[in-house]
């Protein structure tokens, strides 16, 4: 009954379609480093205070939230890379290495960049295994090249959303990050995208003529501010398409690089959010970084008035969402504030794991959902929403399930599972949560029940219905929870995770090393 209802539902909106396409057009917008309370719809939903009462402006976004499904509950990877090849492949990209973020044009420290041939059980474009001996865990090795099937990537393969709609026109443009420093095999194009721009880097700047250094430096720039550039380019190939191509569905995918620093913004917005009287509401009081997120928001205004202008918004899906949480604390300096989510980009706490999104179907409901939903759902959505029925290998390759059901505000047809996030690494601890690095962890959401499983052996269990703060650990208190969630953990874990993406005992550990970790009490949480 439940594949009916979802094959009746998809068909009444390729009814809904046919006036104009086969198939409806897909706009894809991820933003960077955009925490969950830097937008006004989810805020409010943390914290009930009305937009006009915030200190950020997202009117675009409000907008797109009231008019489509906004969810309470999305979760992301910890960092840009993975988030950024899980949405793409609908598969958690931790489970084929994708996790972790680097500076793509920073030294060499992959295999193939030092030109050595890998050991059987490794990529070439894995990163080369050594941990320091001051940490008791010996971190994991990741991947920065997505899998294409040929030899450099060893016969693995992962399909890309443009690939599993090759009837689409689709294209790309912003920052992709995925690519291993723009290896041919590796970048937008060769997985089945027009390149617009790209850059295959973690950052960067935001004046005019920045592109020019850029992998991919596409057109020239016509507007001062990047932001503004990505959206125009945008706007433009979407003028292009539908003029030439208005048969041909399209899939256009703007990776922003706002709102990741350096925290730039146009001098206007500064000034204006300056002199804000609600400057400092929830800690969040820095005009360059407000400057930022009413920048991306206005791209999605732009974005929306042109699908109006063109005729097409009613024949157009558009997602928005983010890939990580927000940078709330960067080398001692405040860039916004994640209160009441504890935690920051690169932690596993929902103030790094917690991310807006956003979604509008055309004819479709309007209503926000609470179940817990992820990243690796967005390609099975879409393809559903397309109609598309997709090979059994890219089937094999989902781990996320299509949220058809939740948007037609079904949640119990949604098929019920767990959440599962995977951050195989030491990082500094900038909030200070009482140790310099925070430890590798492991994360199962059950529920309302979310457990942080540390590598160093230390569980954390909270519920979240009652502590979106993660304030207080239940661990103590319900040990047959956290026994029963760590056997699930360790079950997914190491079925899904490849021994080198994966943390293990470091036989290199020396405690008494100048600034080593402490020894952990326990049994370690490794392999």
């Amino acid at each position: 009954m439940n594949r009916l209802k979802t094959a009746i539902y998809v068909a009444l909106l390729c009814g809904v379609f046919n006036a104009h396409a086969d198939q409806p057009n897909i706009v894809l917008i991820m933003a960077d480093d955009l925490g969950f309370m830097d937008i006004n719809p989810t805020a409010e939903f943390a914290t009930d205070t009305p937009a006009n009462d915030q200190y950020y402006e997202t009117p675009h976004l409000n907008d797109l939230a009231k008019d489509g499904v906004a969810f309470s509950r999305c979760y992301s990877m910890p960092l840009c890379s993975p988030s950024r090849a899980t949405i793409i492949t609908g598969r958690n990209g931790a489970t084929f290495g994708f996790n972790n973020a680097t500076a793509m044009r920073a030294g060499k420290f992959t295999f193939a960049q030092n030109g050595l041939e890998p050991p059987a059980e490794y990529q070439f474009h894995d990163k080369m295994p050594g941990t320091n001996p001051t940490f008791p865990v010996a971190t994991a090795t990741g991947n920065y090249a997505l899998p294409n099937g040929l030899p450099d990537s060893r016969g693995q393969k992962v399909y890309s959303l443009a690939e599993m709609l090759p009837e689409y026109r689709s294209a790309f443009l912003g920052k992709w990050h995925i690519g291993g420093n723009d290896l041919e095999g590796h970048r937008p194009q060769d997985f089945g995208f027009e390149a617009i721009t790209y850059e295959d880097e973690g950052w960067s700047k935001y004046h005019k003529g920045v592109r020019k250094k850029w992998h991919h430096p596409g057109p020239e720039a016509q507007t001062e501010y990047l932001t503004d550039d990505l959206t125009e380019l945008s706007t433009d190939w979407i003028r292009r398409h539908v003029k030439k191509q208005p048969e041909q569905p399209f899939l256009l995918y703007l990776a922003h690089f706002a709102v990741h620093g350096p925290i730039e913004a146009r001098p206007e917005d500064v000034a204006y959010f300056s002199t804000k009287k609600t400057r400092g509401w929830n800690g969040q009081d820095n005009p360059a970084y407000a400057g930022m997120i009413r920048a991306l928001d206005d791209s999605v205004g732009a974005i929306r008035a042109t699908l109006k202008e063109l005729g097409v918004a009613d024949h157009t899906i558009i997602v928005f969402t983010s890939d990580n949480g927000g940078q709330a604390v960067k080398k001692g300096a405040r860039w916004t504030s994640n209160t009441p989510l504890r935690g920051q980009k690169a932690q596993t706490f929902e103030g790094g794991i917690r991310v807006p999104m956003m979604m509008y179907v055309p004819n479709g409901e309007r209503h926000r959902v609470d179940t817990p939903v992820t990243l690796e759902d967005v390609a099975p959505t879409l393809t559903a929403l397309a109609g598309k029925q997709v090979p059994e290998k890219i089937q094999k390759q989902w781990s996320g399930k299509s949220l058809v059901p939740l948007l037609q505000n079904r949640p119990d047809d949604f098929e019920k599972r767990a959440v599962f996030i995977h951050e195989p690494y030491y990082r500094p601890d900038h909030l200070t949560e009482g140790s310099p690095m925070t430890a590798p962890s492991s994360v199962m959401i059950e529920g309302d029940y979310k457990l942080i499983a540390y590598h160093d052996g230390v569980m954390r269990l909270f519920d979240l219905s009652k502590d979106i703060g993660e304030a207080k650990d239940l661990s103590a208190s319900m040990p047959e929870r956290v026994g029963r969630m760590k056997k699930a953990l360790a079950k997914w874990r190491f079925e899904h995770i490849p021994a080198r993406y994966d943390t293990s005992l470091n036989k290199r550990y020396n405690p008494q090393a100048d600034n080593a970790l402490p020894e952990p009490v326990g049994p370690l949480f490794v392999r």
